[in-house]
């Protein structure tokens, strides 16, 4: 039976056959055979030449020339054995070979036996090689399909790996002379690239480069327009009333209507997501316990105070606890609780300075649609949703669809839980700063 058997490029290593007599054990060990290996490389077919040092293109195993095999010792113990230098042979490529071995003289045992699979893989690096990609704008690129091969480009070194959410990947290598590719990504033109030292490397593929020791490459890509940027307001438009003229047949649907269903469906993922989100920085006032949220948010998160002693994120409580707080003592002081009513946050106690840092942060609604060429808030990936939901709001409002309404907002689940939660950290969000009497 085949073996495959693993080795580090470059390695010199021991061929070895192994006869046995199942058939009468007494016979063991099975000496005094001639025997003979040959080796075929995988990537091209070729066979080794063990005179030349060369590869040979052979049609068949048969029509091997005596320079293609080469003859192993007998150990007198079973096994017949030859070592092989893979770096002479093939310049410590990464290479896959099978290695063929027959037994060509020998009473009852001559033939040709099972080849064994080698596999030589790249050593383990003594340099590390960070590549960062990043696009025309300077944003990084993240799931970007990275790979090195040699500089001939014949054998896989690396890869492919993918650039983590900062579009950094690393790789441990040699130090020597490389190609590597970027790509294929949606949304991204890598047919020309630029380095850290800002030149142009030129059009196409791949980028060569001599690693020596440690190093930090960042290789410069270009935005195609083949990024999905989402449904404009007007692509929303379209997509439900066409539905609905399909469905309601009865009379035309005011355009108001069909604006009112995509806006509340935005609204409805938008807050599943938590994804508009804002900050709100006041500047205290000295005995003011009160400070208004002018901009009213759909949940306050965390209220934070940054003073003489430092930051503290404040302890939310109920409305009640509050009053009864205040009722016992309302001396001004650091603030280490807070409460909401309405649209104003109160902080308790009452700071005692002016000047010091109020940061809320808070979730919004979202945006309000009105140009044909907005687009919502929300990541692309779930406009299709939108489209969805609004349909569903749309046939529960319209006499005789009930049925369609769930169909759709069945479809609706179904899209949102297809979809993977989205991370948070790293989004921009707006912020705006109040000072009393601002």
């Amino acid at each position: 039976m085949a073996l495959h058997v693993e080795a580090t490029a470059g390695d010199t290593v021991m061929l070895v056959l192994v006869v046995e007599d199942e058939d009468t054990p007494a016979n063991n060990p099975v000496t005094g055979l001639t025997c003979q290996v040959a080796i075929r490389r995988l990537s091209d077919g070729k066979w080794y030449d063990f005179v030349a040092n060369a590869w040979d293109t052979v049609a068949s195993y048969g029509s091997l020339a005596a320079s293609n095999v080469q003859a192993l010792t007998d150990n007198t113990d079973g096994t017949y054995s030859v070592e092989w230098d893979q770096a002479e042979a093939d310049a410590s490529a990464e290479r896959e070979y099978v290695m063929t071995y027959e037994v060509t003289a020998g009473t009852n045992y001559v033939g040709r036996m099972d080849s064994d699979e080698w596999f030589f893989n790249a050593p383990v690096g003594t340099a590390t090689l960070d590549i960062t990609v990043k696009d025309e704008s300077g944003a990084e690129v993240p799931s970007c399909p990275v790979v090195i091969r040699n500089a001939s480009e014949l054998t896989l070194i690396a890869g492919p790996s993918r650039t983590d959410q900062d579009g950094l990947v690393a790789f441990e290598l040699e130090p020597g002379s490389y190609k590597i590719r970027l790509g294929p990504l949606p949304g991204y033109d890598f047919s020309e690239l630029t380095g850290t030292d800002g030149t142009t490397i030129g059009s196409g593929l791949p980028y060569a480069y001599t690693l020596a020791a440690d190093a930090d490459l960042q290789l410069n890509c270009q935005t195609s327009a083949q990024r999905f940027e989402g449904y404009t307001f007007q692509d929303l438009q379209v997509a439900v009333a066409t539905q609905v003229e399909i469905r309601y047949l009865e009379k035309a649907v005011p355009q108001a209507m069909i604006q009112l269903w995509i806006r509340a469906a935005i609204a409805e993922i938008d807050a599943r997501l938590g994804w508009s989100k804002g900050i709100l920085t006041f500047a205290s006032a000295a005995d003011q316990a009160n400070y208004r949220l002018w901009e009213a948010p759909r949940q306050v998160q965390a209220v934070v105070y940054e003073g003489d002693d430092g930051t503290t994120p404040l302890v939310r409580i109920p409305w009640e606890e509050y009053l009864e707080l205040v009722a016992r003592d309302d001396t001004a002081g650091d603030p280490a609780k807070w409460s909401r009513w309405a649209d104003d946050v109160y902080l308790y106690p009452a700071p005692d300075t002016t000047g010091d840092t109020i940061t809320v942060y808070m979730t919004q609604g979202a945006p309000l649609l009105s140009a044909g060429n907005d687009t919502p808030a929300i990541p692309p990936q779930y406009h299709r949703a939108v489209v969805e939901l609004a349909l569903s709001l749309a046939c529960a409002d319209l006499p005789g669809l009930e049925a369609a309404s769930s169909v759709y907002l069945q479809r609706f689940e179904a899209a949102m839980n297809a979809l993977k939660p989205l991370p948070d950290p790293g989004r921009s969000v707006g912020k705006m700063r109040i000072v009393p009497g601002g």
